[in-house]
């Protein structure tokens, strides 16, 4: 677990490494090309046919990998109509070798089935249902599906599902990288998808037997984000928000370190009271399992949600007058309209909740409480966390009250008026 940021730092050029990747994946394809060849010459002088007895060679047909003893390479164990070959792969790699082993095997069905199946739908066809199978799910991120799907349709749309290669979904994707120029985290979650959808295609539509991304490396890309909001933008970055309920809900965030989701999902039931403590309790977005009680001690917060539970519209906290809930759409409109006119270069809600866990770091915050409050999920946190309870919690935020003064929050905020 990360407590700032979610890091996946990498040294090299996204480029350089793109160029080894199609390097690596062309010697690859050219030994299995040859192993390939050799293997059937020496089936047809043996009078051994490439057919099934039923049609259907995939069901008379494995491969598998072992390693000779006294031998750094890999082997390829074949079994075909029940006569086993072996045949080394001359790579000490594992996963080069489980690729060679993937295109010898597709080699072998193509041999048998030069064409699709009739019942095998396009990929056009076929990835509607499933974008559909995840929104019916009940998956937030099904909409993301859908984009994906949009720009992979005009490369793939026409070709039957089982005639999807690796080496398709490799040129697939590079080709949209240059027409697109899509950045290599995009690219990655198109592979992400595809990977998805031929599990789907895999285990319940039953239209290919193996996932083909499974051969596809994954494109590395630099996923460090070190955004936050600096003290001396904060009151400018503020002031330009137009909607009150908005500008509210960026302050409660920078208080309370939420996500996006969870801020506005937050309901007015759920906020209690214990021994004049208001708190709310919360289920997190990305652990479920974790359930956050997080006390309000600080004036400016408390005042907010107070603001908000006075007004008889509305099931979630964060409402207009008329009684309708905040969305993410106009959230996300006003904080890069402020941050535009603030000349701010980059920010965004999560870089308001990493704003958030910083400041706390840094005024001396326990590495468990803040944890806790982040809604992160710790190997071992049941310990750590059978020992809080809301009041442990809003004394060990109290104590932070003097450090937070440096941050500017409390000083530009306090004795303000909330807006609503």
């Amino acid at each position: 677990t990360q407590s700032d940021s979610d890091t996946s730092e990498s040294d090299d050029d996204p480029d350089d490494y793109w160029l080894k990747v199609e390097r690596k994946r062309y010697i690859i394809s050219k030994s299995s090309d040859l192993l390939f060849e050799n293997w059937v010459e020496e089936l047809k002088q043996a009078n051994i046919t490439l057919t099934g007895t039923d049609g259907d060679l995939r069901k008379e047909v494995s491969m598998n990998l072992l390693k000779r003893k006294g031998s750094p390479y890999y082997y390829i164990d074949i079994c075909l109509n029940g006569v086993r070959f072996r045949r080394s792969t001359h790579t000490s790699n594992k996963a080069d070798a489980q690729r060679i082993a993937s295109q010898m095997l597709n080699k072998l069905w193509s041999i048998q089935n030069t064409g699709s199946s009739p019942d095998v739908p396009a990929f056009k066809q076929a990835s509607e249902k499933f974008v559909e199978y995840q929104k019916n799910k009940g998956l937030r991120s099904w909409e993301r599906e859908l984009l994906c799907h949009k720009h992979l349709v005009p490369y793939l749309g026409n070709r039957k599902v089982s005639e999807i290669r690796p080496k398709i979904i490799q040129e697939t994707l590079t080709r949209i990288k240059i027409a697109k120029n899509l950045s290599p985290r995009s690219l990655d979650y198109l592979r992400g998808y595809l990977h998805r959808f031929f599990e789907y295609e895999r285990r319940i539509e039953e239209h290919v037997q193996n996932n083909p991304v499974e051969m596809v490396e994954r494109i590395k890309y630099d996923n460090i984000r070190k955004h936050i909001l600096e003290v001396s933008q904060q009151k400018l970055f503020l002031d330009n928000i137009d909607d009150p309920v908005v500008k509210d809900a960026v302050i409660f965030i920078l208080f309370t370190g939420l996500r996006q989701g969870e801020l506005l999902n937050l309901k007015k039931q759920d906020f209690k009271k214990v021994d004049d403590i208001l708190y709310f309790v919360i289920q997190r977005e990305k652990t479920p399992e974790v359930t956050t009680e997080f006390p309000l001690v600080w004036d400016i917060p408390r005042q907010i949600v107070e603001k908000y539970l006075a007004l008889t519209r509305g099931v979630n906290l964060f409402c207009y007058e008329d009684g309708r809930a905040l969305d993410k759409h106009n959230l996300i409109y006003q904080i890069k309209k402020a941050r535009k006119k603030a000349g701010i270069e980059k920010l965004c809600c999560n870089d308001l909740r990493r704003t958030f866990c910083t400041r706390m770091r840094m005024a001396g915050c326990d590495y468990e409480v803040r944890e806790y409050l982040m809604g992160h999920k710790i190997p071992g946190s049941s310990s750590h966390y059978s020992i809080y309870n809301v009041q442990n919690i809003a004394e060990n935020l109290k104590n932070l009250e003097k450090n937070w003064h440096k941050f500017g929050t409390l000083k530009i905020l306090r004795g303000e008026k909330c807006q609503g």
